[in-house]
C-alpha cells in the first residue's frame, strides 16, 4: 500500500471542502488505486468507540453531497470512490492508530471493502455470512460480545444472520439500525443515493433509529418480501413491496436495468464493471431501457445496447468509450 503521508492528507482535506480541482481528484483516485488489501485490520480499538467517534464523519459522508470544481462529469465516478478510500484508509487507520493510548482496547476492528466491480463473501465470527456488492465496505469485529453483535455498513450487501435469540444482531447504517435475531435480508446504503433500503427475504426485521440518527424514527417491522425505505434528506421511512430480481440479482450475476435512462445506464455500468466512460455525440433521444444480462461481459452488454440503442464503443483497460451514430 503507498504511504499515507501529509500530501495525501492536504488532498483529502481540499476534497472534503470541495476545492479540489479535477487533477487533484485525480491524484487521490491513483492513491486509491495503491490499495493493494481490501481489509483494514485495527488492534486495540474498541468496537463502540469506533462507532461513536466515526459517527460523524461517517454520517457527513452519507448525507452531504461533495461538490468539486472543474469539469464534474469527468471526475463523478471516482468520487465515491475516494471517499471511501478516505472513509477506510484515514479516518480509521490514521485517527485510531494515533489514538491507541486514549482507550482500553475491547475487541480489533476489521474492514472489509469492495472496489467497484469487485464482490465479497465473507463470514463473521458467529457464522453469519456477508455478501458484499461492489463499492461497499463492512465494519466488524473480530469477535462479537456476549449479548450483543453490531456491525458498520456502506453501500449494499446481503445478510444471512444465524439465529442467537440472546445476540441481537444489529447493521448500522447513518441513521438506520436494522435489528434481526437470525433472517436473510439485503441492506443498500450507497452514500451518493441519498436513501438506505432494507428489503426482507426471510424471518423478520425491526427497522429503527441507530445510535446517532438525528431524528428518532418509530420502529417498523418487516414481513417477507417488504422493504424499508428511509430518505436521507426528508428523514421520512416508508414500507412497502419490491421486486426481488430487481433489488437482489446482484448476488447472482445479474446486471438489472428497469426504465434506466442514459445517465442511470452509464453509472451503473461503471459501478458494476469498474471501469470510467465517457460518451461522445451523445444522442438527444430519451432513452428508457428495461433489461437484465446473466454474468455477461462489459463487451457483450455494449455490444448488445450498442445494437438496441446505436451506438459503437471501444473498451481500453479500464476505459470505455462510447459513440453513438450520426
Amino acid at each position: 500500500m503507498k504511504r499515507y503521508d501529509q500530501t495525501t492528507q492536504t488532498l483529502i482535506d481540499k476534497f472534503l471542502q470541495g476545492k479540489a480541482s479535477e487533477e487533484e481528484v485525480n491524484q487521490l483516485n491513483s492513491w486509491y488505486h495503491s490499495i493493494d488489501d481490501t481489509e483494514v485490520n485495527l488492534p486495540n480499538v474498541s468496537y463502540q468507540e469506533m462507532m461513536d467517534k466515526k459517527r460523524s464523519m461517517l454520517f457527513d459522508i452519507q448525507t452531504n453531497s461533495v461538490s468539486l470544481t472543474g469539469n464534474k462529469s469527468n471526475v463523478l465516478p471516482i468520487v465515491w470512490k475516494v471517499a471511501i478510500s478516505i472513509t477506510l484508509i484515514v479516518s480509521l487507520s490514521f485517527f485510531f492508530l494515533q489514538n491507541q493510548s486514549s482507550s482500553i482496547a475491547e475487541k480489533n476492528i476489521f474492514v472489509k471493502s469492495t472496489k467497484w466491480g469487485q464482490k465479497q463473501t465473507l463470514t463473521l465470527s458467529d457464522g453469519s455470512v456477508v455478501k458484499l456488492n461492489s463499492g461497499s465496505s463492512i465494519f466488524f469485529p473480530e469477535q462479537f460480545g456476549s449479548d450483543s453483535r453490531e456491525i458498520k455498513l456502506i453501500g449494499e450487501a446481503f445478510f444471512e444472520v444465524v439465529k442467537d435469540s440472546r445476540r441481537p444482531f444489529r447493521v448500522l447504517t447513518g441513521d438506520i439500525a436494522t435489528v434481526v435475531l437470525g433472517t436473510s435480508f439485503n441492506v443498500n446504503a450507497y452514500p451518493e443515493k441519498n436513501k438506505i433500503d432494507i428489503s426482507l427475504v426471510t424471518g423478520k426485521v425491526r427497522v429503527e433509529s441507530s445510535n446517532y440518527g438525528q431524528k428518532a424514527i418509530d420502529p417498523i417491522y418487516l414481513t417477507p418480501g417488504e422493504q424499508a425505505s428511509y430518505s436521507l434528506s426528508t428523514l421520512y421511512i416508508k414500507k412497502q413491496k419490491f421486486d426481488t430480481e430487481e433489488m437482489l440479482g446482484w448476488k447472482s450475476g445479474i446486471l438489472y436495468f428497469k426504465n434506466a435512462n442514459e445517465s442511470t445506464l452509464v453509472a451503473k455500468l461503471e459501478k458494476w464493471y469498474g471501469v470510467e466512460i465517457s460518451v461522445i455525440n451523445q444522442t438527444e433521444n430519451k432513452i428508457d431501457i428495461s433489461t437484465k444480462f446473466d454474468n455477461a461481459t462489459l463487451e457483450n452488454v455494449l455490444t448488445s445496447l450498442g445494437y438496441t440503442l446505436g451506438f459503437d464503443f471501444k473498451i481500453n483497460n479500464k476505459k470505455v468509450e462510447i459513440q453513438y451514430f450520426n
